[in-house]
Order: C-alpha cells, then sequence, then structure tokens
C-alpha cells in the first residue's frame, strides 16, 4: 500500500497532565486499617463469649440452632480430613463416620429457616458425593 497525501497529517496534542497534590478524597487507608482492626477485635471478643442458649448467633440478627451448627461442622471437618488422608496417601476413616453421620438424622429441620437448611443440605450432598465416589473407588480396586 503506497500512502500518497501527507500534507493534512497533523500530530496528536498531548493530554493536560493532571495535578496530583497528593489530596485524595474520601478516608485515609490509615482510617480505613484502624476501622477494619477494632471491627475484628469485636468480633473476636463475640466469638470467645459463651452461648447458653441452644441458638448459636451467627451475626447479622439471626441464630442457627445449636445441633445444626455442630452438624455441619462435623460434616465439614470429616470432609477436610478425608481431604488430608487422600492427599498424604493414608487410608481413612473419614469415609466411615461421614456414612454414619449422614445416615443419622439428629437434627429438627423445621425449625432452620430455608437459607440454613439449603447450606446444610450442600454439606449433606458434598459429603454423600465424597462417600459415593470413596466407595466406588475401593469396588474398582477390589477388582
Amino acid at each position: 500500500m503506497k500512502i500518497q497525501d501527507t500534507k493534512n497529517i497533523t500530530a496528536t496534542k498531548k493530554k493536560a497532565k493532571s495535578s496530583k497534590s497528593g489530596a485524595v478524597s474520601g478516608p485515609s487507608f490509615d482510617s480505613l486499617v484502624e476501622e477494619a482492626s477494632s471491627v475484628e477485635k469485636a468480633d473476636a471478643a463475640q466469638s470467645v463469649a459463651p452461648t447458653s442458649s441452644p441458638l448459636v448467633d451467627v451475626g447479622g440478627g439471626s441464630a442457627v440452632p445449636e445441633e445444626a451448627e455442630k452438624r455441619g461442622h462435623y460434616l465439614l471437618e470429616r470432609l477436610e480430613e478425608l481431604e488430608r488422608d487422600i492427599l498424604a496417601g493414608r487410608s481413612s476413616d473419614a469415609v466411615a463416620r461421614l456414612k454414619e453421620a449422614l445416615e443419622t438424622q439428629a437434627i429438627d429441620r423445621d425449625q432452620l429457616t430455608p437459607e440454613l437448611l439449603a447450606i446444610l443440605d450442600e454439606i449433606e450432598m458434598r459429603a454423600s458425593i465424597e462417600v459415593a465416589k470413596m466407595e466406588e473407588a475401593a469396588e474398582l480396586n477390589k477388582k
């Protein structure tokens, strides 16, 4: 391609520099860090306080029945244990414990909110999937 008319070409104009006086509108970074750390300290102090009621406060004014919270934590801990054992190449008792926990229903699901029920269902579904995968792998290893 040949360029013929170069007389009407003009140089691009430089953009005017913005003034950077160092003044930024809004809160300073230091104040944001201070605020965040004070909130973390308050949350940590609140989480250490003993709970005497069967409902556990999870922040935001909602409460989780203690049995549901324990069940969710137990299943998640067994899933983490299973993951560690798989990564380390060890045989695991976590599958048997997960299966046993899934077969027993230790909570009253009627007292859970739809959101909490959905969360617990997701945890139980993940545990069921992992148990099924491990049982399938054990069957394949037997053949």
